[in-house]
């Protein structure tokens, strides 16, 4: 994985989002927890899958991840109750 800001930050933020949702409640671990934690790894993904390719492919990506991470953001349709760490960096691009 590169060492740019983006990819160490989505990492951080990955390894934070798995220790914050092991505390949720026993009834939301199965359903909620998991869509936060795929939708996260959705994005790590298409960020990866970006990076390797040029041109229309690499926007195609980029959208993709965008998309997911529009669903990560607080004010986002699934309305996380933190502080997301990686937006400081996506905002940044």
């Amino acid at each position: 994985m590169p060492d740019t800001p983006l990819f160490v930050k989505t990492h951080d933020f990955l390894l934070w989002l798995i220790r914050h949702t092991q505390r949720f409640p026993k009834n939301l671990r199965q359903s909620y927890t998991q869509r936060l934690e795929t939708t996260a790894l959705d994005f790590q993904e298409a960020i990866l899958l970006a990076n390797s390719v040029r041109g229309d492919a690499r926007r195609r990506w980029l959208e993709i991840a965008d998309g997911r991470l529009a669903c990560l953001r607080p004010a986002g349709p699934c309305g996380l109750p933190w502080p997301c760490p990686i937006m400081r960096v996506v905002r940044r691009l």
